[in-house]
């Protein structure tokens, strides 16, 4: 992970939780202009060419510069623990089924809640799925030359009827958990509720006043919770396909294929700027709407 070393101390920072006159006060200390003592001495850069600079800049550990970044430093780390079960029917009558559950989390490592701190934040990876359910079928209908029905049906009905297999595969998967900002909490229930686009959350214990948002403070509101997160996956593919003898060696395949065979949405996390218009809401759609396609393939 890369490290930012050029960061205003701790000591000059406000430890208040909200905007209030110590916040205030510290923010304009913070960003009032100073003589600055590099003028002249860099030249090229703004640092240089100007006679005042801001407080913020020369309490920094490298005021001379607009910025120091410590590349690829190993203080990241990462934990996965998983359960994972499978139940599966083996092909037989024309029948096959495996289902498979994990039930897992993933906690990382590989930022700094502050610039300062002396290690990274310890929360959900973007990647968390607590739970996964997926359940694949096959199903060769018994129906045409060989089968329990139609088995003697003429070459021509055989050729129409006979040899569809139909596939479907469902999957349902926990939401990605909410990333937060260096927001101002009230206190109170946020209730997530993943598919109401217009009310996702409870927005009313947030500070949305934008006068009010925080800046120059010890951030302590963590990134994420693992009780808040955006709308999870729920879909169905399936498929159906036909082959057609028409020579010892040659075949002809057809396939008829439905993406998201039901249409379900997956809405994307819902906005989480307090000073947003559209803070709280959702307006957008993290996966395809419904898919068809058709196609034939001659295997020879």
């Amino acid at each position: 992970m890369n490290r930012t070393l050029d960061y205003i101390p701790p000591q000059f920072l406000s430890r208040e939780p909200y905007r209030n006159a110590a916040q205030n006060a510290t923010v304009s200390l913070l960003s009032g202009s100073v003589a600055n003592p590099f003028y002249n001495l860099v030249p090229g850069v703004n640092l240089g060419t100007a006679s005042t600079v801001a407080l913020s800049q020369l309490l920094m550990p490298y005021p001379q510069f607009t910025g120091v970044t410590e590349q690829a430093v190993n203080d990241g780390s990462s934990y996965y623990h998983s359960l994972n079960l499978r139940l599966q029917r083996r092909y037989s009558q024309g029948l096959t089924v495996q289902a498979n559950f994990a039930y897992s989390k993933l906690i990382d490592q590989t930022t700094r809640l502050n610039s300062f701190d002396p290690s990274p934040e310890k929360s959900l990876d973007s990647i968390d799925r607590p739970q996964r359910g997926s359940v694949v079928a096959s199903y060769e209908l018994p129906v045409g030359k060989g089968k329990p029905f139609a088995s003697s049906a003429p070459p021509v009905v055989n050729q129409i009827i006979g040899g569809w297999v139909i596939n479907a595969t469902f999957t349902k998967q926990s939401g990605a958990v909410l990333s937060w900002g260096n927001v101002i909490y009230l206190g109170g229930p946020v209730d997530v509720h993943p598919r109401d686009i217009y009310h996702t959350f409870n927005t009313s214990v947030f500070d949305t006043n934008s006068a009010d948002q925080l800046t120059n403070n010890i951030r302590t509101f963590p990134t994420t919770f693992a009780n808040l997160r955006a709308c999870g996956t729920d879909n169905v593919d399936a498929s159906m396909i036909k082959n057609f003898t028409l020579h010892e060696r040659l075949r002809l395949q057809f396939r008829a294929e439905f993406f998201n065979a039901l249409n379900h949405p997956q809405f994307s996390a819902p906005n989480l700027s307090p000073t947003s218009s559209t803070f709280g809401t959702i307006t957008g759609q993290g996966n395809n709407t419904r898919e068809i396609q058709f196609a034939l393939r001659l295997l020879w």
